[in-house]
């Protein structure tokens, strides 16, 4: 989800890809959607020019000076309870200054999306009604100039884990609306089709995930827990656990050389400020978070 980096999935090898992330969006203390923006630099975490506008369950995709919010959710405005006010905002931040992007074509929540530059990216499954928790199998693309729709996700599913470009992306698990499941489907720009299934059906996976779909890493992926895997684009693979047991964390980069942070920890703590990196087989601590938050979008 997405500068030392060309894009997501092609590094400057002069420099650790572990030096440059950024993240946006997200839920305090009080599950109010946040306009929180910070961006890490070499061990630090930095607060940047906040959103403009307020929002959670978001999804992210760029580089840390161009970087774009995609989608998300207002509440508690609208008075229909927590997650169930879905926005079609787009932010657009060129290093500098936000500015308002051009819509999605339908809002959505409980969503997933990437992309490797802010002029190619995408949403998939997710919410888009107000006041309604049924699941989506819709999905958009965005070439720089217009929001199209793109080949429907072989499931209706909310969420679900995900990352990659328009090309390589990816999408696991998700919740039906009657079952949890544990697909996994890449897509290649035209087609979705199936990979390897997950370790286990899970339904709160929503923003995590990072990676392409033949080099993906999946962290805290839902259900409380430490776990850690990564995706060769056939199997799942369990890798060293994270210090926290926790869900709907914010994953960035690959499997050899990740992040992750921005989890809910449960007993109602939505506001960690912890953050770790991973170096392919063990989680170590990292400069923590100025302003606590969950569920928020991010790239690098």
């Amino acid at each position: 989800m997405s500068n030392i980096v060309i894009n997501p999935y092609t590094f400057d090898t002069t420099v650790p890809f572990v030096e440059s992330f950024w993240g946006a969006g997200g839920t305090n203390a009080a599950w109010a959607s946040g306009n929180f923006h910070s961006d890490f630099t070499s061990g630090v975490w930095t607060n940047q020019t906040v959103l403009g506008t307020s929002v959670q369950i978001t999804v992210g995709a760029g580089g840390k000076s161009d970087s774009k919010i995609m989608g998300g959710d207002t509440s508690p405005a609208g008075g229909c309870g927590d997650t169930q006010n879905p926005t079609a905002i787009v932010a657009d931040w060129n290093g500098a200054a936000w500015s308002a992007g051009t819509s999605l074509n339908a809002p959505r929540n409980s969503h997933q999306g990437g992309g490797g530059t802010t002029d190619a990216t995408w949403v998939a499954v997710g919410k888009t009604a107000t006041c309604s928790n049924t699941p989506v199998n819709t999905t958009e693309f965005w070439n720089s100039v217009t929001w199209s729709a793109g080949t429907i996700y072989p499931l209706s599913v909310r969420g679900a884990g995900g990352s990659g470009n328009v090309d390589t992306c990816w999408l696991t698990c998700g919740y039906t609306g009657t079952v949890s499941v544990n697909s996994t489907y890449h897509y290649d720009s035209v087609t979705w089709s199936a990979g390897g299934s997950y370790p286990y059906s899970n339904s709160s996976m929503t923003p995590s995930g990072a990676g392409q779909n033949n080099n993906a890493i999946m962290v805290n992926g839902g259900g409380y827990n430490p776990e850690t895997y990564t995706y060769d684009g056939i199997t799942w693979t369990r890798g060293g656990d994270t210090s926290y047991s926790s869900s709907n964390n914010t994953n960035m980069g690959v499997p050899t050389n990740g992040m992750n942070t921005m989890g809910y920890v449960g007993s109602n703590i939505w506001d960690p400020t912890w953050a770790e990196l991973y170096d392919g087989a063990a989680w170590s601590a990292t400069g923590s978070l100025p302003t606590g938050r969950s569920i928020g979008g991010s790239g690098n």
